[in-house]
């Protein structure tokens, strides 16, 4: 985390540009797996996940600390690639499980 603000910040300060995009790397994918055996669709047993969790509180830190650096600039974030996320969720595993956690091919 220390490394992608570090970065923003020497960014901002070479490019001076009039705006930024805040990039989570590291976060850019949630591991939700499915905690059922057995399941019909790729929704059962998922559950929302509570506003305190690391997914989240990392990513908010992460951007909070990018912003700091980036002084008065517009800064914008946004979620990476919801198609493509997605499309890891479709994605079946040879068990016909749908694994969320990584993409089974491309």
């Amino acid at each position: 985390m220390a490394n992608n603000i570090a970065k923003t910040n020497e960014f901002v300060d070479q490019v001076q540009p009039d705006f930024v995009k805040l990039m989570s790397d590291g976060l850019f994918n949630y591991g939700f797996n499915q905690p059922v055996d057995n399941p019909t669709t790729i929704y059962d047993g998922i559950v929302p996940i509570p506003d305190n969790h690391p997914w989240l509180t990392e990513t908010a830190k992460l951007v909070t600390g990018q912003k700091k650096v980036i002084d008065n600039r517009l800064g914008f974030y946004n979620v990476f690639s919801p198609v493509t996320s997605l499309k890891w969720a479709l994605s079946k595993e040879p068990d016909g499980k749908h694994n969320k956690k990584r993409p089974t091919s491309s």
